[in-house]
């Protein structure tokens, strides 16, 4: 769904950012500052996400705007660790399209979604349980296929490739 036919027609409800209490979070996914009354402008970060910036004693503080938009209108009685986009965008920060996850559905979501690449083919995941049985680390394995140590992890976890 188009973000900007979003923000065109659905009612915008805020509440203040526990941790930053002069400021607030709409239900939209943007932040207003109590003082001024302005939107905040967001970053975008190399990974595709949308964050804003926060002063707190001293320091600038980026927090990512999924997550304050979950933190204050998602309930999360299972305390699930990370926040999903479930349309796979990125920077629609909308509540409808957030949920609470365990690392291994957001991992699997991701493939699913097209936002993960499979790099690895069906005998090079192989070769992962092969060079880790040889006693190599996950990352001189990740070295040596050419992808990260986190991504041996989750091969070995069976959160990717587990149906090669």
């Amino acid at each position: 769904m188009d973000e900007n036919l979003v923000l065109r027609h659905a009612p915008e409800y805020w509440q203040t950012i526990e941790e930053f209490p002069n400021y607030l979070i709409s239900n939209l996914g943007r932040v207003k500052s109590k003082k001024t009354r302005k939107i905040l402008k967001p970053y975008k970060t190399n990974r595709g996400y949308l964050t804003v910036g926060f002063w707190l004693e001293g320091r600038k503080k980026r927090v990512s705007i999924h997550r304050l938009v979950a933190q204050a209108f998602l309930l999360n009685p299972g305390n699930l660790p990370e926040v999903n986009h479930i349309n796979g965008c990125k920077t629609d920060n909308t509540l409808v399209n957030l949920e609470y996850c365990t690392r291994r559905s957001n991992v699997i979501h991701a493939f699913r979604t097209g936002l993960q690449k499979t790099k690895l083919s069906k005998k090079m995941v192989l070769k992962v349980f092969e060079y880790r049985k040889q006693g190599l680390s996950l990352r001189e394995v990740g070295k040596l296929l050419g992808v990260s140590h986190s991504t041996i992890w989750e091969i070995e976890k069976g959160l990717i490739y587990q149906d090669l």
